[in-house]
């Protein structure tokens, strides 16, 4: 229902007006997610990506390597599903392929060999 989505974006962008004015970066990118994933639903891929961004920049800031982990995850789907960009979809997904790696992240880790497999690319080692 279209209407739900447009009643919970602007939920989420209170969260962010929220966030953003009590300093809480993590919250911050956070909605940032929650509101590139229904622009993504509503069809406006372009907008979802330009939050992505935005959230990557935050989370990168503040170092959230669990965060970076589901944008980069995120990224990777839209990009290859939605942008029909799989160039960079793979090198999103090889992003998060080595982040999950790095901080042990065992279910993530299987979630991104899934995306490479259902992707048909080669899972790097």
């Amino acid at each position: 229902d279209w209407g739900k989505l447009i009643e919970a974006i602007e939920l989420f962008r209170k969260q962010e007006a929220i966030c953003a004015a009590l300093g809480h970066q993590k919250g911050l990118a956070q909605s940032y997610i929650h509101q590139a994933l229904i622009l993504a639903q509503l069809g406006k891929s372009k907008e979802a990506m330009s939050l992505y961004k935005k959230s990557e920049g935050v989370l990168e800031r503040i170092g959230s390597k669990d965060g970076l982990l589901i944008n980069y995850t995120n990224q990777a789907i839209l990009l290859q599903e939605t942008l029909q960009k799989p160039n960079q979809a793979e090198k999103m997904l090889q992003k998060a392929w080595v982040l999950a790696k790095d901080i042990n992240a065992i279910s993530e880790i299987h979630q991104i060999e899934n995306l490479f497999k259902k992707y048909h690319l080669l899972t790097p080692q």
